[in-house]
């Protein structure tokens, strides 16, 4: 499979960056703002947005060096990035929620199917598909 970069346009670098710089203010201002008031899901939310800001870097390495381990761990941040906001969303509406063990599994689901697309099957939009979608449902 051809992960090769075509040409990175600087910009989109920059946008990167600015978007970085954005959702690190989020993990600030969430954790002040549980420092502050003690809130759970403020304490969540800056981890969710701290995984996030990982994401991010990973797609900057990923389109800096071409490297496929940069876009593997760009996909699983994706979708645990999901699983975060998804979580905090539930202790913000909910309170506390129950564990359940099949919890693991979802967890698992993200290094799991990356893993299988990227380097087995070789598909970069089998990858991405599911993670951009899921993502895209969780904060909807």
């Amino acid at each position: 499979m051809d992960l090769t970069v075509p040409g990175t346009i600087p910009t989109e670098l920059s946008a990167a960056y600015l978007q970085t710089a954005v959702t690190l203010g989020l993990v600030a201002l969430c954790g002040f703002l549980y420092r502050r008031y003690r809130k759970p899901y403020f304490g969540l939310w800056a981890l969710a947005w701290t995984v996030y800001a990982l994401r991010l870097g990973a797609i900057v390495a990923f389109l800096s060096t071409g490297r496929s381990a940069w876009l593997y761990w760009h996909q699983v941040t994706t979708g645990w990035t999901a699983l975060a906001l998804l979580w905090a969303a539930l202790v913000f509406s909910r309170g506390r929620p129950i564990w359940r063990s099949w919890y693991v599994a979802v967890a698992l689901f993200p290094p799991m199917w990356s893993w299988i697309a990227i380097y087995r099957m070789e598909s970069f939009l089998l990858a991405a598909g599911p993670a951009v979608a899921f993502l895209s449902v969780a904060t909807a």
